[in-house]
């Protein structure tokens, strides 16, 4: 999908918050399976409800309890890839004052504009979400953290304009300086946090789509026709 068209549908997301939501008070098993990994907002149409289906058994919860566990699951791993882009970018912003830059501090606002931003949305979803999901039961309430979530994805419309911008900067600079393409190639995604997984080395052009990636996924799903009939 081209840049275009993510802000396309970021435009029609943005347009109609206000729009009804029942459409997507469906199965379970659509909101959380895996072919929808990256839809958290999906949440922001559910309002004030609590992901309730027909009635609060036991199984209900547990199921719900589900759901939310992945968006949980989904949410760390972003926030790790995020965090890995993030860590060069203190260092790198001390060289540029430097007789000896790394990049300059255009390059750099250039490469990770805003990242920080998108972070910070993200890790504090993640901690409002996550002690809810620990002590759920059917007093619970979330809708209102998923609507704070989904009216914030204007943010990724500023990082969709800047994308391109973004990856030729960063080749550019790898090209020119081998201490940035060292850099580049090698950042370290830590695993999920009850895993003995070692962090994995992922490329900075991999770690800068998956913003994009997510974004689009999550309005493909929002606008899925098949879920409004």
């Amino acid at each position: 999908m081209e840049a275009e068209e993510v802000i396309g549908l970021l435009d029609r997301v943005l347009d109609e918050e206000d729009d009804d939501d029942a459409f997507l008070l469906e199965e379970f098993e659509f909101i959380g399976s895996p072919r929808t990994p990256f839809s958290p907002f999906i949440g922001a149409w559910l309002g004030p409800l609590t992901l309730q289906g027909e009635n609060d058994s036991e199984k209900g919860l547990v199921m719900r309890k589900l759901v939310l566990s992945g968006f949980l699951a989904s949410e760390e791993i972003y926030i790790n890839q995020l965090e890995a882009l993030l860590l060069p970018i203190k260092p790198l912003k001390a060289t540029a004052t430097t007789s000896q830059p790394v990049l300059t501090t255009q390059q750099i606002e250039n490469i990770f504009y805003k990242i920080q931003d998108i972070y910070e949305i993200h890790k504090e979803f993640y901690d409002n979400l996550s002690p809810k999901v620990q002590q759920w039961d059917n007093r619970v309430t979330v809708g209102h953290l998923f609507q704070k979530l989904a009216s914030q994805l204007s943010i990724y419309k500023d990082f969709v304009d800047n994308y391109k911008v973004a990856l030729e900067t960063a080749e550019k600079c790898s090209q020119s300086n081998n201490q940035f393409h060292k850099i580049s190639e090698g950042l370290k995604v830590k695993g999920p946090k009850d895993s003995k997984e070692q962090p994995t080395s992922v490329p900075m052009e991999a770690l800068l789509y998956k913003p994009i990636d997510r974004v689009t996924r999550s309005t493909l799903v929002l606008h899925d026709p098949d879920r409004k009939s």
